[in-house]
């Protein structure tokens, strides 16, 4: 069986959830998301992300001379 995690938003916060992928006696695809596998997001990045749900923007330091 293979997992897949699925992301998802929860008042301004990214978390994501694992799901099983498995294929039904009729052929068709079926998730089944597993036990107890809900966390905040932890991809590199969600706070960047968060941010611009927020409507904030991203400031970038200008370079230094």
């Amino acid at each position: 069986m293979e997992v897949v995690t699925a992301h998802y938003w929860v008042d301004n916060r990214l978390y994501e959830a694992d799901y099983y992928k498995a294929i039904r006696h009729d052929g068709r695809t079926q998730f089944v998301k597993v036990y107890m596998s809900e966390r905040e997001c932890q991809c590199p990045g969600h706070e960047v992300l968060e941010r611009r749900r927020h409507g904030a923007r991203e400031v970038c330091p200008s370079p230094s001379t």
